[in-house]
């Protein structure tokens, strides 16, 4: 069973690290997103899988009743022996 967790919260450095990957800073499409990834926070859970989480502003409800944005970047890592996908979704 695992530790329940509390939001908001800070994105750890590993997180931070895995999403500008995603977000290439060569591609200026990206540039809003960098920039609201340094001031964001983790502000809830998503409606997918183990470690799908919202960010947004301090103070935010996550909105999980409306449908899904589009997806705007991904991106499959391999750690270790696990493959970890991260993918980042239009602003809602």
């Amino acid at each position: 069973m695992g530790l329940e967790e509390s939001f908001p919260r800070r994105l750890s450095e590993p997180e931070r690290a895995l999403l500008l990957w995603v977000l290439p800073e060569d591609r200026p499409g990206y540039a809003q997103y960098r920039r609201l990834v340094s001031q964001w926070m983790v502000v809830g859970k998503g409606r997918r899988e183990e470690g799908n989480y919202i960010l947004g502003s301090h103070g935010l409800t996550p909105d999980v009743e409306s449908p899904l944005p589009q997806i705007f970047a991904f991106g499959t890592v391999k750690l270790g022996k696990e493959d970890v996908t991260i993918s980042v979704r239009e602003r809602l």
